[in-house]
This record gives structure tokens, C-alpha cells and sequence, in this order.
């Protein structure tokens, strides 16, 4: 103990105020730092996961402009829809084209911008497939014309994959197309819009840790303990403070102790209790200066409709729909028309012109009762008010009446001899009634038996097998894929090498990803006579038995492989869709059971002649 009688010891930790944050480059490194520490977007996340205020209003934002999703515009030309329709179905292994589109919104008012990963066709130089890409993980140099991406940025040495800025004039690999909204005086990464808020939005989750800790204290605001004992040593002192607060206090200020040393004549430590006044109303003030704030930098007139109760404020009907409507006409439809002319932007490389809309989100139904809507509107009416997809309306089917003998003789008129090819794989189709995604079925059918093609000719049976497993199970570990494949990890680390030497696999956020099985421009030389050989053809399948109808039978026995065309052509000589109605009529043996399709199918069958 030291002998002063006059000697007081105060510890401030000081308070931080919130600074915009400063990209600066590392001279030691080829991108710039996003933010002091190079985590600014996970400070972002932070704060949209804490805050509920903040977060309610981004989610609603981005609700109300993904509506229903991307659809295909009407009137479109029925080539261009059905490509369209493929790609907007599926863009990539794991995602639609909508769910990119969602994952973009969030990204575009979290962040400030978004990313995505183009991949390139090595033979067509058209868009083989889109990516969403995790904006928080991504960094770039000055001038956005190469960007880095890493798992984890807060490592000591994060590992690092670097990609080109998209580039359409140089239609290669995977490349990154990377936005950024235009704020003046500010390179290389974004602002998000609500920038101004943030100190707001902080306030907003450290009043709830506030109120928190006091709940964890008891309601105890905190007080000074006094020990007149005399004044101990510095470190002493630190001591003591920890121990009373680490069994006394919360983790955050709420309920801390202020604690003195004193040499006083009353050597007893004695309690003075800190008990703040009208701390009710101070709350309430200060929680409607937040509440105020944050919708101002949202643009948030009226904030009921995105699930946010004002005390006070009624919610008129026509106050709501007169405030939505100037939030979507300012907010939602400006982001709505991006995205659209994103999405049509990045099919254009593949030919196909502006074929995606954005369908957008009524939030507020019509004034009528829900006896009188049953009264006066459609069941489709009624399904597209609560936001569901329209029913197809039931037309009257019968059977159709043709001679089987004559559509035999059609049938033989097309086609090749299935004993002159040797067959590799074959893919059961499935029936669509919708026409569009039947042919978005095919398309991709016969994308992935050319790339089968390619692979039996020039991938060893080592890579296709591993092939086979992370399409399988994309998230594997490599441990898991050496002892399936009863190799070493070693000859496993060869095999994948390989494979990113030839541009087929990738590992995208702890997933892997092939991207094609399409040969470079060297490969299409060595193999260009080989893969010609190559054809997808379709065969009628099924089972040849005493059960079948005579049509069937016979068609079974022609044993023909047909182009698509081919049966197209064929549909419109019999007068009937050959793909989905098969051999005709067909009565489930011992009931009354009437399909208008036979229990054969078409499949789509790799071949090569022999």
C-alpha cells in the first residue's frame, strides 16, 4: 500500500466514434484494403444482424423488389424462350437464375454492390454459366480490373484466388463482373446508401445491450464502492477491479462498478448507488431519434408496411398504399429495372434478346370480403391475389382415334437403325406439360451428354471418376474423396491439378465445381474427328412383354434412335405431341383407370456409330 492520503487513480477506457471507412493499398500487396482492418463487410453484416430496425427494412427491401422472381416477357420468339427459359432455370449447378437475383438485391443494399462469377464456353464463347459470388469475400486492386477472393479475410495469411475483371471482348475462363455504386470521390470499393446512419444503427443495438445487461444485473445500474482501507498499488488496484466486475458486472457498461480508494477515517468499504433519473423517458426520446434517423437514410416514409409498428400511427389503408407507392416508385422499381437490364444484359451473349422480367409484388389485395371475392372472382383470380402461380385451365380429353397401322409407317419413315451405334449413356426424360420447361429438360439433357463426350475421350477413367463424385457431393472433403476413390491424397492433389490445368473443376466457397467438360482450342484439334462422331438421339424405351398394345410393340421393334426434329416433324404427321403422349391411350390393367400415355418413354441417348 502506498502512504499518500491524496491520491486518486481514475481508468477511462475512451469512447470510439464511428469513422467512414478509408481504402488504402498495401504496398506489400496487390489489392486494396477494404477498410483499416480489410473486414469493413463483415462490420456491415454485423450491423444487419444486430440491429432490428436495420435489418426489417433491408429484408423488406429486398422482398418487395424480387417480387415473384424473373419471368420470361410474353410474345418472346419460341427459340429464344426456350433457350431463355434453360438458362433461366438453370444458370449454374446449384442455383436459378431467381435465386441470384435475390442474393444480388440483399448484396446491392447491404454492401453498396454485388459480384458475380462469369464462366465462359471455351467453344462458343457464349455465357456457359453465372455464379453469385459472397461480396464480403471478395477484394480488388485500384481499379477493379482484377479482384481476389478468400474464405476468410480475418487470417493471418488468408488464401487467396485471383480472377480478370469481366471482359466481353475477351470471352475466356471465369472472370468477375463487379459493381459499384457511384459515390463521389470514392475508388475501388462501395458505400452502402444508409452510410450517413450508422452511428444510428449502432445506437440502435447498443440500447438493446444495454437493456440486456441490465436484465443480466438485476436491474442494478451500477454504483460507486468505496474502499477506505487505504490506496493499494497500481496493479493491485486493476486487480481488484476486474475480480469485482467479472462476478458483479455484465459483459458491456450496463451495471459496472465505479470503484475508489481512499485512506479514509471510516476504514469499512461503503456502497453509493448510481440511479440514473427519468431514465425512462430519456430511453423513449432517444429510441425515437434512432427509429427516426434510420428511416430517413432507408427513405422510409411509412414503415408499417414492412412490418414495423409505430406507436401512434394507425395505418390507414389509404395511407398505406399512398406511402408504398412512393417508396416503390423511388426504391423498389429503380432496382427492379437494374437487375432486368443486368440479367438481359448477360444473356445477350448468348443471342437472346431481352427476355427477362422482373414480376413484381402486390402487397395490399382489394378492399372485398372474402365471401364476395369468392363470389366474383376465378380460382385463378384468387390464386393470383394470394400470390401463387396460375392453374392450368382443364380441357376435355379423349381419345384419340388413329389408325396404329399408318402411324407405324411414320414412324419408320424417320430415324436410324439403333444396331448401327453403340450406345453410352442414356437419360430417362421426364413429362412437363408446360412446354418451356419440357424443352429447357432437353436442352439441358443434351448439354451434359456432349460433355459426357468429351470426357470419355479425353479424361482418364481416374478423373471421370472423380468427376462423378463431386457431382455427386460438391461439398466433400478431399480426405473423403481419396477414400472413395482408393487412392492416396497425394495422387488425389495430381488429379485435381489436372483437372484445374484443363479449366473443369473449381472449389468456390468450400464447394466443388465443374464448370464444363468442354475441351480448349489445343484439345479440339487432337480429339475435333473424334467428338463429331458423337450424337444425342432419342430411343422409345420400356418394357417388351405380353402386356403391350400392338402400337408399342411394333414401335419397340423398329428399334430406331431419332433426332429432335425428327420427332417434332413426326408430331405434327400423327396429329398429336409424340413426346408426352407416347404410344396413346392406356387402361391400367383391371381398373377403369384411363391415361392418355402409355407406360413406355423416351430416353436421350449418347451414341456413336460404329
Amino acid at each position: 500500500m502506498t502512504d499518500s492520503k491524496s491520491k486518486f487513480v481514475f481508468y477511462n477506457e475512451p469512447v470510439s466514434s464511428y469513422q467512414v471507412p478509408i481504402f488504402e493499398k498495401d504496398k506489400n500487396k496487390e489489392y486494396v484494403n477494404y477498410g483499416e482492418d480489410n473486414n469493413y463487410p463483415a462490420y456491415l453484416v454485423d450491423l444487419f444482424n444486430r440491429s432490428a430496425k436495420h435489418n426489417a427494412i433491408l429484408t423488406a427491401k429486398q422482398k418487395y423488389t424480387y417480387g415473384r422472381g424473373l419471368k420470361i416477357k410474353e410474345g418472346l420468339v419460341i427459340d429464344q424462350a426456350i433457350k431463355a427459359q434453360a438458362f433461366l432455370v438453370r444458370p449454374n449447378t446449384f442455383e436459378t437464375l431467381s435465386d441470384i437475383f435475390n442474393k444480388t438485391i440483399l448484396d446491392k443494399r447491404l454492401y453498396g454492390g454485388y459480384a458475380l462469377q462469369i464462366v465462359w464456353s471455351k467453344l462458343s464463347g457464349k455465357v456457359a454459366q453465372v455464379y453469385h459470388m459472397d461480396f464480403a469475400k471478395i477484394r480488388s486492386n485500384v481499379d477493379n480490373t482484377s479482384f481476389y477472393y478468400s474464405d476468410n479475410w480475418a487470417d493471418y495469411r488468408p488464401k487467396v484466388v485471383e480472377y480478370d475483371a469481366f471482359n466481353p471482348e475477351k470471352r475466356e475462363g471465369v472472370q468477375i463482373l463487379y459493381y459499384r455504386e457511384y459515390r463521389p470521390n470514392l475508388n475501388t470499393y462501395p458505400l452502402p446508401d444508409y452510410i450517413g446512419a450508422i452511428p444510428y444503427i449502432e445506437s440502435d443495438v447498443e440500447v438493446a445491450n444495454f437493456h440486456r445487461a441490465n436484465l443480466q444485473n438485476n436491474f442494478f445500474f451500477g454504483g460507486i464502492l468505496n474502499f477506505n482501507n487505504g490506496i493499494p498499488t497500481d496493479e493491485e488496484q486493476r486487480a481488484l477491479v476486474r475480480r469485482i466486475n467479472n462476478k458483479h458486472g455484465s459483459t458491456d457498461n450496463a451495471g459496472r462498478w465505479i470503484i475508489n480508494f481512499s485512506d479514509g477515517s471510516d476504514k469499512a468499504p461503503n456502497v453509493i448507488s448510481l440511479q440514473p433519473s427519468e431514465l425512462d423517458k430519456q430511453f423513449d426520446i432517444l429510441n425515437d431519434t434512432i427509429q427516426q434517423e434510420i428511416f430517413v437514410a432507408h427513405r422510409v416514409t411509412s414503415p408499417i408496411f414492412m412490418g414495423i409498428r409505430i406507436e401512434g400511427q394507425l395505418g390507414g389503408r389509404n395511407e398505406m398504399v399512398d406511402a408504398f407507392k412512393l417508396f416503390e416508385q423511388n426504391e423498389i422499381k429503380p432496382d427492379q429495372q437494374h437487375f432486368q437490364e443486368l440479367f438481359n444484359y448477360i444473356i445477350g451473349f448468348n443471342g437472346i434478346n431481352q427476355p427477362y422480367e422482373v414480376q413484381p409484388l402486390e402487397p395490399f389485395s382489394p378492399e372485398f370480403t372474402e365471401q364476395t371475392l369468392i363470389q366474383i372472382a376465378t380460382k385463378n383470380e384468387l390464386r393470383e391475389m394470394a400470390g401463387l402461380p396460375k392453374l392450368e385451365e382443364p380441357t376435355p380429353v379423349t381419345p384419340q382415334a388413329f389408325s396404329e397401322d399408318s402411324e407405324i409407317e411414320v414412324f419408320a419413315e424417320y430415324g436410324v437403325d439403333a444396331e448401327d451405334y453403340l450406345e453410352f449413356e442414356s437419360r430417362r426424360l421426364e413429362v412437363f406439360e408446360d412446354h418451356y420447361s419440357f424443352e429447357s429438360h432437353l436442352e439441358f439433357n443434351e448439354q451434359e451428354l456432349v460433355e459426357l463426350a468429351f470426357a470419355i475421350e479425353s479424361l482418364t477413367e481416374e478423373e471421370k471418376k472423380l468427376i462423378s463424385q463431386v457431382k455427386k457431393d460438391p461439398l466433400i472433403s478431399k480426405k473423403d474423396l481419396a477414400v472413395n476413390l482408393e487412392i492416396s491424397e497425394g495422387k488425389l492433389d495430381e488429379l485435381i491439378k489436372s483437372l484445374k490445368v484443363k479449366k473443369v473443376l473449381t472449389l468456390t466457397e468450400g464447394a466443388w465445381n465443374v464448370i464444363n467438360i468442354l475441351p480448349t482450342q489445343s484439345a479440339i484439334g487432337k480429339i475435333a474427328d473424334e467428338l463429331k462422331k458423337y450424337e444425342v438421339r432419342y430411343k422409345y424405351q420400356g418394357p417388351n412383354d405380353s402386356k403391350n398394345r400392338a402400337f408399342c410393340k411394333a414401335l419397340l421393334n423398329l428399334n430406331k434412335l431419332y433426332t429432335r426434329d425428327e420427332i417434332s416433324k413426326i408430331s405434327q404427321r400423327v396429329g398429336r405431341n409424340v413426346w408426352t403422349k407416347r404410344g396413346g391411350w392406356y387402361t391400367k390393367p383391371g381398373t377403369d383407370i384411363h391415361l392418355p400415355y402409355c407406360r413406355h418413354q423416351w430416353a436421350s441417348i449418347l451414341v456413336k456409330k460404329k
